[in-house]
């Protein structure tokens, strides 16, 4: 059974937890890349300047656990934060940003995390939680953050 399959069967809790955990472990490849590196770029369109709020992909990620640990939270938080994150995706998009793949992956993995709250599936039918466990584990792997046991662990653990 593929990991898209084995996510396919488990139910809405259980797959944001797996993802909340992996999506944890790659946020340190950004905690890393931040103590180091300014998070600006400067977009070719309008040639303007944008800075991206280090504490962003924590307080996102803080916000979707908040979300499934109190069921029928108020979710206008993590519609401000996913706002956050539209120009920083056109800009990786279009080369206007650029980001080493750990840290890019990182960046997508609790975007797709926060997005999954609401839309369950990204428009070519994947689970969007799915992407989100996806992407964490390429940041993670790229990283050098846990071994392949130790990913496992995380994702096939009850």
């Amino acid at each position: 059974m593929t990991l898209e399959e084995y996510c396919e069967t488990l139910d809405e809790q259980k797959l944001a937890a797996i993802a909340i955990s992996l999506c944890k472990v790659a946020l340190m490849n950004w905690d890393y890349y931040i103590k180091n590196n300014k998070l600006c770029y400067k977009d070719t369109t309008a040639g303007l300047h944008h800075d991206v709020r280090p504490q962003l992909l924590a307080d996102t990620l803080a916000e979707v656990k908040n979300i499934y640990s109190n069921a029928g939270q108020n979710q206008t938080q993590i519609k401000n934060l996913l706002n956050e994150f539209t120009d920083p995706l056109v800009a990786i998009d279009e080369d206007d940003w650029s980001l080493p793949n750990s840290v890019q992956k990182a960046f997508q993995s609790i975007y797709h995390l926060a997005y999954g709250v609401e839309v369950k599936r990204v428009v070519f039918g994947e689970l969007t939680h799915y992407l989100a466990i996806n992407q964490a584990i390429e940041a993670i792997e790229e990283g050098n953050l846990l071994s392949e046991t130790e990913i496992r662990a995380l994702i096939y653990t009850p």
